[in-house]
This record gives C-alpha cells, sequence and structure tokens, in this order.
C-alpha cells in the first residue's frame, strides 16, 4: 500500500488561517474538481468558469448516429440579418449530416430551463451553447445559456430567429444528456446548439503523489486537511489516505495526528461526514489522545442560485449529529448582504441560535490590501448578527 499512488492537485505544509481553527499547522491535501463553477475560479486560460454543478457521469454510449447540423455564421455573415431564410436560398453546404461522436449522461445540481417562442422548452446546463443575437438585426454569436437573457432570439433549424419568452435557473436535481459531434454542432429540439462545453474537470493543475509521501508531511505537522475543489468528489482517494494513516498509527506507537479537517461547499455534507468521522474515530481510538476534527461549510452567497443551494442544503440535507460538528464560514461581501441574512435566518430556524457560534464571516480579498480594505465591513455585520469574525490570517500575513 506504501507504493500507492493518486491524483491531486497539489499537497503542501501551512497553518490555517481561516475559522474555526486559525493557526492549526496541517498538511493540505488539495483536490482538482469541482461540482460548482464559481466566478472567481478561473481555467488555466485564464478564463472565467461557468457554474456546471456536476453531481456525477451516468454512463457514456458511443453510436452510430447521425443529426442535422448548419453552419450559422456562413448564413448569417452573407445576409443583411434579415429576421428569416427561405430554405432555397440557403446554399446546401450549411445542412448536412454529423456524426455522433458520443453522449454521456451527466447528473447536475442546478440547471436552466428555456421557453422559445414556437412552444419550445430547453433545459440546459449553465454553460451550454446556443447560437444567439440581442436584437432583430444585430450580429450572432455563440454564447452560454447562462448569459442568454429574455428577449434574446436563438437560431432555429430553419435559419429563423425565435425569441427567448423565460428563463428560470432552477437549484434541482435533473440528468441532461451531452452531446459531442464531429462538426460542432446539431439540432435538438428544432433549435441549433454547439457542442456542449461542458468541462467534467476543472482545468487546474493536477500531479500524481504517493501515499507514503502525505503521511510523511502529515506526521511532521501532526494535521491533515482537506480541501479543494470539493473533496467530497474523491471519497475514494480520501478513504486510502485515511486508511494508509491509520495503519500506520496503529503499527507505530510512534506516529500520532492531533487534527483533521474539511473544507468543503457543502456537496454531500451528509456521506463526506460520516466518512471521515469513522477515520477519526478509529484514530482515536489506536491513539493515545482524541483527534480534534472541523468540517468548515463555507456556503455560496454570490447570487440567488447559489443561496437556494446552500438553502436546500439545509432543509435536504440537514442531521442534528453532523451539524452539531459542522463550523459555517462565509466570504462577506457589500452585495451578499441580502442573501447572508437569508440564509443565516434559515440556518437559526433549521438549528438552533447556538449555531451562530459557530459561524463565521470572512472578509473578500485574495491579498492583504484588498483583506484590510474590507475588514471593517466584514467586522461591523458579524457584531450585528452575533456571529464570528475569520480575518484569512494566512493572506494578511503572507503566508503561503
Amino acid at each position: 500500500m506504501n507504493n500507492r499512488e493518486i491524483e491531486l492537485c497539489e499537497t503542501f505544509n501551512s497553518f490555517q488561517g481561516e475559522y474555526p481553527d486559525i493557526g492549526g499547522i496541517y498538511t493540505f491535501v488539495r483536490f482538482s474538481n469541482c461540482n460548482f463553477r464559481c466566478p472567481w475560479c478561473h481555467y488555466e486560460d485564464g478564463t472565467s468558469a461557468y457554474h456546471d454543478n456536476i453531481k456525477s457521469i451516468h454512463n457514456m454510449l458511443v453510436d452510430n448516429l447521425y443529426l442535422r447540423t448548419f453552419e450559422p455564421a456562413t448564413a448569417i455573415d452573407s445576409r443583411s440579418y434579415q429576421d428569416t431564410f427561405e430554405p432555397a436560398d440557403v446554399p446546401y453546404v450549411l445542412y448536412q449530416s454529423t456524426k455522433v461522436l458520443y453522449k454521456s449522461y451527466i447528473e447536475f445540481d442546478a440547471y436552466i430551463e428555456f421557453t422559445i417562442e414556437g412552444n419550445i422548452t430547453l433545459k440546459v446546463s449553465h454553460d451550454h451553447m446556443m447560437y444567439v443575437r440581442t436584437d432583430q438585426y444585430g450580429n450572432g454569436t455563440w454564447k452560454h445559456a447562462v448569459d442568454i437573457q429574455v428577449g434574446d432570439r436563438v437560431l432555429n433549424s430553419t435559419n429563423a430567429w425565435s425569441k427567448v419568452v423565460s428563463k428560470q435557473v432552477k437549484a434541482e436535481d435533473i440528468t441532461l444528456t451531452s452531446i459531442k459531434t464531429s462538426s460542432g454542432t446539431y439540432i435538438y429540439n428544432n433549435i441549433l446548439h454547439h457542442n456542449c462545453d461542458t468541462d467534467l474537470s476543472m482545468k487546474t493543475k493536477k500531479v500524481i503523489t504517493n501515499l507514503s509521501n502525505i503521511a510523511e508531511n502529515v506526521f511532521n505537522t501532526r494535521g491533515l486537511l482537506f480541501t479543494g475543489g470539493e473533496p467530497s468528489l474523491y471519497e475514494e482517494e480520501t478513504k486510502l489516505i485515511l486508511e494508509h494513516i491509520s495503519e500506520i498509527i496503529a503499527n507505530d506507537e510512534s506516529k500520532s495526528i492531533s487534527r483533521i479537517s474539511v473544507e468543503s461547499n457543502g456537496t454531500r455534507i451528509n456521506k463526506y461526514y460520516s466518512l471521515v468521522k469513522s477515520y477519526v474515530d478509529t484514530i482515536s481510538a489506536v491513539q493515545s489522545r482524541q483527534v480534534l476534527f472541523y468540517y468548515a461549510w463555507s456556503p455560496k452567497m454570490f447570487d440567488d442560485e447559489h443561496l437556494r443551494r446552500s438553502i436546500r442544503t439545509l432543509e435536504d440535507y440537514f442531521d442534528v449529529d453532523v451539524m452539531k460538528d459542522v463550523y459555517i464560514k462565509i466570504v462577506h461581501t457589500e452585495e451578499d448582504e441580502p442573501r447572508i441574512r437569508n440564509f443565516l435566518d434559515t440556518l437559526v430556524k433549521k438549528c438552533d441560535i447556538d449555531i451562530l457560534n459557530r459561524t463565521s464571516l470572512m472578509p473578500e480579498g485574495t491579498d492583504h490590501k484588498s483583506i484590510l480594505n474590507n475588514i471593517n465591513k466584514t467586522y461591523n455585520l458579524a457584531l450585528k448578527y452575533g456571529i464570528n469574525i475569520s480575518p484569512r490570517v494566512h493572506i494578511l500575513s503572507n503566508f503561503p
């Protein structure tokens, strides 16, 4: 087992600069992927990542299928942006059969539902692309679903423009089909679509590391912190690491660990909590001291959709035994204050007033200057609601 290798984003030794265990020295195990796509996270090429909200890939099929497709830019750029085209006016090359390279069934936590004139309903992921123009005579362009607005016009299978009548962002579980074709486009439900741009993994760096190397660092720092990305997507890797550390401690009295911590967006909070807690109890039983366990949930408040998801986590996955050990930390911006208040009200109703003793606000910022600029406002709001403040000491001290 010592030679077992797993894929991670990175591991490093540092101290915890955020609530609840500020100053605790850990080996940080950072996983790459996340099923949230928050605006402040970026791909390697610097473009902003959308909110894919992927929960799992059910299966993948490769079929000998062909779909109807056409190339929109040729048709539109050669015209004067008129609202409709006669089929006879469209060059033959615009219409072709394109081979389906693969399709996969993906479970999402949230999706966007469009109603399009002609009694068409589409349910798509946030970064699914359709060909759009914003007014009757504007230029056409590919847009992600999250950026398409009511009143925009999407290109349909007859080269006509169909108006978007309604758009709803729904924080509900759904399974959608991701299609990749040889031409890059295809027709579905009479609307032109681009190959699904859903990226099944964040384009962050990934390294292969040995379990023994992780364990060596852990025993030097005496702490282990799982972060990401989203660690709850990595149950098997988490289990391998904790099993390896447990076995070493059980066979060597000189080895011990003082604390284990999790940083999570709340995904699968009950299941992942139970997994890690079982190893906390096992390790505590075989060594001479109790392992301190911190499970930090960071609900996202930057838009109404993610507020609904955070509240749904409380409503659908709440468990008294779990929540008594969960610490909550929220990034504070002035724009988010109404959503923060809404979440805290729900939190107290679902749990009790004591949960505020395990809740903190963190000032927004990625460097010490921005943290210091925002910390007074965060302090005042924390004082107003009777919760803690997490000053993000590692950023203030410019420490990794």
